[in-house]
């Protein structure tokens, strides 16, 4: 959720990773049997939090270069169409 909220340009997200993969070694070598975890579960579980990562930071990337779509910014400089005739109130002298 830091990562959505934080601009961090994806750093977050590589940094979270690591801390998973550091604990996951932790785990590798474990005394305790019934908590140990293989190399091959780490090592997919490390590329699909990466790819995650990868996908919303272009996302989130992808969205903050789009225009605005609300408020007074959205509608400078647009072409507007006029659908009744114009009656302006000022007179000519």
């Amino acid at each position: 959720m830091a990562e959505v909220k934080i601009t961090s340009h994806g750093l977050l997200g590589v940094f979270g990773t690591i801390a998973l993969i550091m604990g996951g070694l932790f785990l590798f070598n474990s005394p305790s049997g019934a908590v140990r975890v293989g190399w091959p579960v780490l090592l997919i579980v490390a590329i699909v939090a990466l790819l995650f990562f990868a996908v919303v930071v272009r996302k989130i990337a992808m969205a903050m270069r789009r225009p605005h779509a609300t408020g007074l910014n959205s509608i400078v400089g647009a072409t507007g169409v006029v659908r009744t005739p114009l009656a302006p109130l000022a007179r000519s002298r």
